[in-house]
């Protein structure tokens, strides 16, 4: 039985010694500064999100754009995406260039980590 179970997850695609959650792993404090700092966050179709040196966010959601700001604080993301004053605190998960924002109780977010596709967000070298 196990040998037909272990075919089929081959068949499908699957390997069932990892998953996707396997390969990611969590980003300490420094470590979020360091991976976002410059980079752009997107899902490629609907939203992205430009980390700017220096704690500046640039939003885009669906055509609308916003300014915010960005930080690490206690190994979280912590994002304020409209300057309100109130921060959105994630852990940040990467593996390559996937990256995944997770928090307690909501799905995560999910999409690829690059450089920026403007060239106004692009670092200076």
């Amino acid at each position: 039985m196990r040998k037909l179970l272990l075919c089929c997850l081959l068949a499908a695609g699957l390997n069932p010694g990892s998953s996707h959650a396997d390969s990611l792993r969590k980003l300490t404090g420094p470590q979020i500064g360091v991976k976002l700092a410059g980079m752009e966050f997107s899902d490629d179709v609907h939203w992205r999100e430009v980390y700017e040196r220096g704690g500046r966010l640039r939003s885009y959601d669906m055509g609308r754009a916003r300014i915010g700001k960005w930080r690490s604080m206690a190994n979280q993301l912590c994002v304020d995406a409209e300057n309100t004053g109130v921060d959105e605190c994630y852990d940040v998960w990467l593996a390559g260039e996937k990256l995944e924002l997770r928090r307690d109780g909501s799905q995560p977010i999910a999409g690829i980590l690059r450089r920026p596709t403007d060239p106004v967000a692009a670092p200076k070298k």
